[in-house]
């Protein structure tokens, strides 16, 4: 083996090395960072309750709870979410958003008849589910996406109040909506799960 290649595979060890070890501290936070990220999580709720309906602010509030709200069901079902499907499930927490395009640009070509485009709905969770189950390759990614979907549902049924989402589209386009309460309760449970398991962690 050259010389050259030798050092391109040692900088592609270490550089999958770094990214392993960054995806096993996010799957096992410290009890401080769960707490952290409670507070943090109150306090972009809050600014986000004041930001009104402009994109900006708005939007990058919207999508670090939605990010936030993802972290504490990964942190939940934690023996569950492995590495390879960390990265997915946060990603696609906050991408699903890129639906809401076409509305901004004056197209409703998404959004007849329902409060949000129909991708915002239990349909593209099944379709990520199914291509876990067909395809092995596929599996990772598809099955943390489709748990970075869901949490963003979870969010968008609460928020803003009156919104909510056409869950079961395209088989009914009735609008679901959950109480804000309900969603806020579910994440302080959901942290405190984590919380519990950070600080029973042999080195938490």
């Amino acid at each position: 083996m050259s010389r050259g290649l030798r050092a391109r595979r040692t900088r592609s060890l270490s550089a999958l090395a770094i990214s392993s070890r960054w995806r096993s501290r996010v799957l096992a936070p410290s009890a401080r960072v769960v707490v952290g990220a409670g507070f943090l999580f109150a306090a972009d709720q809050y600014a986000y309750q004041q930001a009104g309906t402009a994109v900006l602010p708005q939007a990058p509030l919207d999508w670090t709870d939605h990010l936030l709200t993802t972290l504490f069901i990964i942190w939940a079902l934690k023996p569950l979410v492995s590495e390879r499907q960390l990265v997915p499930a946060l990603l696609a927490s906050v991408v699903i958003d890129v639906d809401h395009v076409p509305e901004k640009l004056g197209s409703h070509i998404l959004t007849i008849g329902t409060s949000r485009p129909y991708s915002h709905s239990l349909t593209t969770v099944a379709v990520l589910l199914v291509l876990a189950a067909a395809r092995r390759d596929w599996r990772a990614w598809a099955l943390g996406a489709a748990l970075g979907v869901a949490s963003h549902l979870w969010r968008d049924l609460a928020e803003p109040p009156s919104s909510g989402v056409a869950l079961f589209w395209p088989v009914s386009d009735r609008t679901i909506k959950t109480a804000a309460a309900v969603y806020l309760v579910s994440i302080a449970v959901l942290a405190a799960i984590g919380l519990a398991r950070a600080w029973n962690a042999p080195d938490g």
